[in-house]
């Protein structure tokens, strides 16, 4: 399985960090790259896909590679949200940041990678990030202690920062985490309407609004709002 993750939601007037995941098959990528190539080809679109580059002038085509990506290969979508005022960034991460993301990184990663049973090797890449080139290790580290302790017949293969402009897989992952950003941390009349039709149009292609939380169990798309363990004496 390659997963490529990505975040969204930082500027400081957001309610919420976006932490986005996006899996497929090791053994449909091939497939899935040529697609996006003939995509590009057929669309002299050689530019990096993102949220931020969204343009009327190319609508369609933005619409055209989420449908691809969508219909055509057996992608999931795993998201968790993370609402800035609870997280305690000074007094449990040592206001890193970077810390921050690979904790969560970790607890989004190791709760769906448990319930593949059938999937025994995770290639892991992170769009290219500050944090990550610091992080990149222990969160290797971790996922593969917590496989190990837990007696999975599973592998971390690889783990590591990639330049989104060359993976296709992280520049949908940034679509996916950018459109749920603009629905969590965004009044509607700030969105602008090419953006809007894109939202609309994810949310067509997955059947689901992007704005409603999910069980951890669903299996295509999954929305998870974290909430700190209450404990109780």
């Amino acid at each position: 399985m390659l997963i490529g993750c990505d975040i969204s939601g930082q500027l400081k007037k957001d309610k919420y960090w976006i932490l986005g995941s996006v899996w497929i098959p090791k053994e449909k990528l091939p497939q899935y790259e040529e697609a996006i190539c003939y995509f590009r080809l057929k669309n002299k679109l050689w530019g990096e896909l993102k949220w931020t580059n969204i343009s009327p002038q190319k609508l369609k085509e933005y619409k055209e590679f989420l449908t691809i990506t969508l219909q055509e290969f057996p992608i999931k979508i795993r998201i968790i949200l993370l609402e800035k005022k609870i997280i305690k960034l000074k007094e449990f991460y040592g206001n890193s940041k970077g810390k921050m993301f690979s904790t969560f990184f970790y607890l989004l990663l190791k709760s769906h990678i448990k319930r593949l049973p059938t999937t025994t090797s995770f290639d892991i890449l992170l769009d290219e990030e500050d944090w990550i080139r610091e992080q990149s290790l222990n969160l290797k580290g971790f996922l593969e202690y917590f496989l190990t302790k837990g007696h999975f017949n599973k592998s971390i293969d690889h783990l590591s920062q990639c330049d989104s402009k060359i993976c296709s897989l992280l520049q949908f992952c940034d679509l996916i985490s950018g459109a749920i950003s603009a629905k969590m941390n965004q009044p509607d009349e700030n969105v602008s309407n090419d953006k809007k039709e894109i939202i609309k149009h994810i949310e067509n292609l997955l059947n689901h609004s992007l704005s409603d939380l999910t069980p951890l169990t669903d299996e295509r798309f999954n929305l998870w709002r974290w909430r700190p363990y209450r404990r109780t004496f």
